[in-house]
């Protein structure tokens, strides 16, 4: 807020079930909007109503870390969610 922007926490309800969305991203995504910028149509979405602040994925990726494989899954999983992101898988 002190750089004149204003934050909009209203991207993660489209994302959060999305299995297709590495869970960083879910967790993560907000907009940042210069204050004086700010289109009326986006003052008018509905805020988030997400009740859980840690998303499940991250969460199991935490409490699952010393299980077999554990370091194994979650690489292949910020792997997968590149090669998404880059357009190679979908």
């Amino acid at each position: 807020e002190k750089q004149g922007y204003e934050i909009f926490d209203v991207l993660k309800p489209f994302f959060w079930d999305n299995k297709k969305v590495f869970w960083w991203y879910k967790q993560n995504m907000v907009l940042f909007v210069k204050k004086t910028k700010v289109p009326e149509s986006l003052k008018n979405l509905p805020k988030n109503t997400i009740t859980n602040p840690i998303h499940e994925d991250l969460y199991l990726t935490i409490t699952n870390f010393r299980e077999k494989n554990a370091v194994k899954r979650s690489i292949r999983m910020l792997y997968k969610s590149v090669l998404h992101k880059i357009g190679i898988i979908k």
